[in-house]
């Protein structure tokens, strides 16, 4: 459900309003008009909505916005926050939603999952990622191994937990 709310309400930088207008997103949904807010002051959220309802933009906005804002690490990608997604098919869509708004803003995302090259995501993790969308098995395995280090995680979103 599509609210009155535009983006350009939200303390938003306008780099990432100007990522949302050309992904043609003017307007807040009502899960996302609920929790942009809230997650930006660094509450805990725990939000239920329908598919399709924009649930997977209402965590990705604020944390894109939280990473631009973060200047403290210019230059230097540490994991920064973790999407938990239950299967491979839900993690492959959140990444590409936040690839769709943060690319182009520099925002580093990793998508690991099972059944994939995990020599390939290792080498994708040692470049540099500020946002790692993961299933558990797999983010398990690379924590395992000490390839994905979380002391500088700033936050965790479980989705469809």
């Amino acid at each position: 459900m599509e609210t009155t709310t535009e983006f350009t309400s939200f303390e938003l930088s306008p780099i990432l309003i100007d990522s949302l207008q050309k992904s043609g997103f003017q307007k807040a949904s009502a899960i996302q008009e609920m929790t942009i807010t809230p997650i930006l002051e660094g509450k805990d959220i725990l939000a239920l909505a329908e598919t399709g309802s924009g649930k997977t933009g209402a965590f990705a906005i604020p944390i894109i916005e939280q990473i631009l804002r973060d200047k403290e690490n210019e230059g230097d990608y540490p994991i920064r926050y973790v999407v938990m997604s239950p299967t491979r098919e839900l993690a492959q869509q959140t990444y590409k939603v936040f690839n769709q708004f943060g690319k182009e803003l520099g925002i580093h995302t990793a998508c690991v999952i099972g059944g994939e090259s995990m020599d390939r995501q290792k080498d994708v993790i040692g470049k540099g990622v500020q946002v790692l969308v993961a299933t558990p098995g797999r983010l398990k395995d690379l924590i395992n191994q000490k390839i994905v280090k979380l002391d500088q995680c700033k936050g965790v979103v479980f989705d469809e937990a």
